[in-house]
């Protein structure tokens, strides 16, 4: 069976993790990968029976390709296909949403919110009815679904990680920290997540510049993974705030660097105002880290009771609060991160995952 995944861009991030860890877990089947150039499209090259194309899914790709199944990962390269769709042979479609982004405009206050949020799901609406098949990768995502689109039926198949993954680039130069200006004393914590309004670094940011956390300047240092459209405007903030001394900006981390740095760090933290079902956090947990995150969807869904700390989201005296408490205690971290463990073991193995995708897969195989 030869199945096609599409995404938005082949960019160091959760969903093509996920796509990853498909084409090299399954077997019995060829992939292809199609998804706008980037950085990340040269791991598949490691991978048997897995091809990929940067670009756009256009007519011609597809008759190269001749998927018996499509694999849509992003709404949006769903939407222009289906534009096309009614002079193309019909092949089922599957769409996993990982995060619906439709929530922006609930943190968002203009007036038009409300109108701009309402236009949105419409769209999407239609686009969702057009799929063969939906999935969720969070319970919040489902209910969200379920609530505000009148759509029933959602599979819910949560992303999976390979509960005993060892990373073998798990080092870092041996200077790191002086490399980076960090004290021997500081607590390390990293905030692995593109810049974008979604992600929350504003809200990191109008935490760290409270009056409360100035004596805690120097204890505990930040470090930012990734790249983003609001890379830039983080900086200046920052620097405007007075709290870049907090911050290690270290741009666009490959996977595996990201995953040295987690091994290497004492906390985790991730601020966003909305998540699907974040892989940083399940990462976390396969390296039993502490975590610090807001109580949106998603990370909510994760941390289990006395598993790490919820600050409330959207609420920047609370996140400092919960910092502060966090610094205070630090015999605690290692216990959050052993009850993180236990949770993402039982429940998020990267086996689970692909056993049901397997069975989702070989029911259209069957049609």
């Amino acid at each position: 069976m030869r199945i096609l995944h599409v995404t938005d861009h082949f960019t160091t991030g959760g969903g093509l993790e996920h796509i990853f860890r498909i084409c090299s877990g399954l077997r019995g089947y060829e992939f292809s990968v199609i998804a706008a150039a980037g950085p990340g499209e040269s791991r598949f090259s490691e991978l048997d029976g897995t091809q990929t194309v940067a670009g756009a899914l256009t007519p011609e790709t597809l008759s190269s390709v001749h998927p018996h199944l499509i694999h849509f990962h992003h709404i949006r390269p769903l939407a222009y296909w289906l534009l096309r769709r009614k002079k193309l042979p019909v092949i089922p479609i599957i769409l996993t949403l990982h995060g619906l982004h439709v929530r922006k405009y609930d943190f968002q206050p203009s007036l038009l919110s409300p109108v701009k949020g309402a236009m949105r799901r419409l769209l999407e609406k239609k686009i969702f009815f057009r799929c063969d098949e939906l999935i969720a990768v969070s319970r919040d995502d489902r209910n969200f679904l379920e609530s505000r689109y009148g759509i029933s039926g959602v599979r819910y198949i949560p992303n999976g990680i390979p509960i005993h993954y060892h990373p073998a680039g798990n080092h870092l130069p041996d200077r790191w920290r002086w490399n980076w200006k960090i004290p021997d004393s500081a607590t390390v914590a990293l905030v692995p997540a593109r810049f974008d309004f979604q992600k929350g670094h504003d809200l990191l940011i109008r935490a760290l510049a409270r009056p409360e956390m100035a004596p805690h300047r120097g204890k505990i240092v930040f470090l930012l993974a990734g790249t983003g459209p609001l890379l830039g405007r983080t900086r200046t903030r920052a620097r405007s705030a007075g709290v870049d001394s907090f911050l290690r900006f270290l741009g666009d981390c490959t996977h595996e660097r990201v995953l040295a740095l987690m091994t290497h760090s004492d906390l985790v933290v991730l601020p966003s105002r909305w998540e699907g079902l974040p892989i940083a956090l399940l990462e976390a947990g396969m390296l039993s880290r502490p975590v610090i995150a807001s109580d949106a969807c998603g990370n909510r869904e994760v941390i289990p009771e006395g598993g790490g700390l919820l600050f409330r989201n959207q609420d920047p005296a609370d996140l400092s609060r919960t910092l502060i408490s966090a610094l205070s205690e630090p015999g605690k971290q290692a216990q959050w991160g052993v009850q993180l463990n236990r949770k993402v073991v039982s429940e998020y193995s990267l086996e689970k995952m692909l056993e049901s995708l397997d069975g989702l897969y070989r029911e259209f195989q069957s049609d």
